[in-house]
């Protein structure tokens, strides 16, 4: 039976959602670091903006070149042309092909951006992640996932980099200020795509993001980290007045409206990308920073655990074995690494609050991950879920299994032993642990589990 790998956005978001994002973050993050460092101390943002001082000092003395007469396509006015000449400074990257924003009105972006979604997602496509984030109880039964999609994209939009057509949008019904906050990150991913071999050394592509979603959203973690640091460092620079007077709360209305798992994920490279990138930065500056591009992270782990880059690698898991025998009674969907962050939100980001664990419990549940993957498939048409997550440790697999079970407890309904839970619709959840390895499962109840079950305490494909 072919076994299809597919992109979904519970492990790499649709390309536009992400796009949209980075634009969502420029309001939030331009009043201030604090949203993205959650509990970092404040002695460290302060250490950012003292560390650029010689440096803003030297780009203010630089003779800024005037913009040629406007044009429909390209133009930028000299305060914006400023900023990119910072930017390029700072950053110590250069641009190696013209820049040359194009100007759309934000109903062509919004457009545009939908149409993007469509030609990266299919409607089978919609319907396998809904059944995947309703199985895993990130989203009810009755969401309706395209139409969340769409109403994301309805909000306040801004201009982006698209690097796939390696085009910089800006709005052209939008004011210089907003504009002008746009480059400051935007501008940050045309330099990257710009200077490193994204595409090939860095295997940063479609194909390469549907086998191992992981490493591509590790990587996103860097870029959006690296952007959203120097668009942080450029909006402290008066001279090229960045600082935004106050957050546009109606930009933010459907993301804060969204399932929290939605909110999790899609700030994820931002908030844990800055972390990541900051704790390298204040070591050794941007040369540390260009480094996570010749050495990229290779996990959502070494992100969330900077100190664990790069040494601390995911293990291999064997799955071929179990894939075969789920194979003889379902249809397999789609498989993929299953990582540090989707079991932390497992636990602590269901849509319905009660079945939620403390963000502290969970983070300690999930933290000693090894390595994971996990297998959706479809049962007679109904959705069936298949994963193995090894620990570091057996006492760190103990932790997890007590928090997951905690979890089913608020969520399930007791089944006939302490490891095994009934949903509403007859669907069985199996929790088994071997040692440092897990086996959690969620499975229709017309699925014969015995050649699994066999195979799994047999120990024979540990």
């Amino acid at each position: 039976m072919e076994h299809n790998q597919k992109k979904t956005t519970i492990w790499i978001v649709v390309i536009a959602a992400v796009l949209f994002i980075s634009c969502l973050c420029l309001s939030v993050c331009a009043t201030g670091l604090y949203f993205f460092l959650k509990a970092e101390p404040q002695s460290m943002v302060e250490k950012i903006f003292n560390t650029t001082e010689d440096e803003k000092e030297h780009s203010a003395t630089d003779q800024i070149v005037e913009p040629e007469q406007n044009t429909a396509k390209n133009f930028l006015t000299p305060a914006q042309l400023k900023i990119i000449d910072s930017a390029q400074k700072i950053r110590g990257l250069s641009t190696q092909n013209d820049f040359s924003p194009e100007y759309k009105n934000k109903d062509d972006l919004r457009q545009y951006l939908i149409d993007k979604m469509h030609q990266n997602t299919t409607s089978q496509d919609l319907i396998d992640e809904h059944d995947l984030l309703a199985i895993l109880g990130f989203v009810p039964q009755e969401f309706d996932l395209e139409k969340f999609y769409l109403d994301f994209y309805s909000e306040q939009i801004a201009g982006f980099y698209d690097h796939e057509s390696d085009e910089m949008f800006l709005v052209e019904d939008g004011t210089e200020k907003e504009n002008s906050l746009t480059l400051a990150h935007e501008f940050i991913h045309y330099l990257q795509f710009d200077n490193f071999d994204m595409d090939g050394k860095l295997n940063y592509n479609n194909e390469s993001c549907e086998s191992d979603s992981e490493y591509c959203l590790s990587l996103e973690a860097v870029m959006e980290g690296d952007a959203t640091l120097m668009e942080t460092i450029l909006s402290r620079q008066k001279d090229l007045d960045l600082q935004k007077d106050e957050i546009d709360e109606s930009v933010t209305t459907n993301f804060e409206k969204a399932p929290k798992y939605f909110q999790e994920y899609l700030m994820f490279p931002y908030s844990y990308g800055f972390n990541f990138v900051y704790s390298f930065y204040i070591k050794n500056g941007f040369s540390a920073v260009d480094n996570l591009y010749i050495n990229p992270p290779v996990s959502i782990e070494q992100v969330m655990h900077p100190e664990r880059y790069p040494n601390e690698k995911p293990i291999s898991i064997l799955m071929e074995p179990f894939q075969n025998v789920i194979a003889e009674q379902c249809e397999p969907t789609f498989d993929n690494t299953l990582n540090e962050a989707d079991l932390l939100w497992l636990l602590d980001s269901g849509y319905e609050e009660k079945w939620r664990l403390s963000e502290i419990t969970a983070q300690k549940a999930a933290d000693g991950w090894g390595g994971g993957h996990f297998q959706f498939s479809r049962c007679d048409g109904k959705p069936m879920f298949f994963s193995k997550p090894i620990w570091d440790t057996k006492e760190d697999a103990d932790e997890f299994v007590k928090a997951l079970s905690d979890y089913n407890q608020l969520r399930w309904n007791p089944g006939d032993t302490d490891s095994t839970w009934v949903g509403t619709n007859h669907e069985i959840i199996d929790v088994i642990q071997q040692e440092d390895i897990i086996y959690f499962m969620i499975r229709p109840d017309s699925f014969e589990n015995n050649s699994l079950l066999d195979l799994i305490r047999s120990g024979s494909s540990l």
